[in-house]
């Protein structure tokens, strides 16, 4: 289906974090961190991303590899984010999984809190729009 927004298949999901090792500079009037960001200039923002699922052709849907710490059921809700490291590696910082029908595991690491990192799975939880 197509969502209201526009896109086919999985959601992607880009969080910017501050840099909380770099001083953070003061934005112009009109500057938004969107377009310092999009502009290339956001030196001291933290980009991570969701890790995008693959497409099973046997299995007609979108699929993800998630570590197997825990006993994940397949699930539109299931996602990672990664951050690359300076070896231009993609390191897993969150990883949101259904455990079953009511129970969800959400393991994150650094640069994430508990906080942010329940904020990012909350928001996995919206209803899924669609035209």
């Amino acid at each position: 289906d197509t969502h209201i927004f526009g896109s086919k298949g999985p959601r992607k999901i880009t969080i910017l974090l501050y840099n909380v090792e770099k001083p953070i500079h003061p934005l112009k009037e009109n500057e938004t961190i969107i377009e310092e960001w999009r502009a290339g200039r956001a030196t001291d923002l933290i980009e991570i991303k969701n890790k995008t699922p693959v497409y099973n052709e046997e299995s007609k849907i979108y699929s993800l590899a998630l570590l197997e710490n825990h006993a994940i059921q397949p699930s539109h809700k299931n996602f990672q984010l990664v951050i690359t490291n300076g070896d231009h590696e993609e390191d897993i910082v969150m990883q949101f999984g259904r455990i079953d029908d009511n129970n969800f595991a959400l393991d994150y690491r650094y640069p994430l809190t508990a906080m942010q990192a329940f904020a990012i799975a909350l928001s996995s939880f919206h209803n899924r729009f669609r035209t």
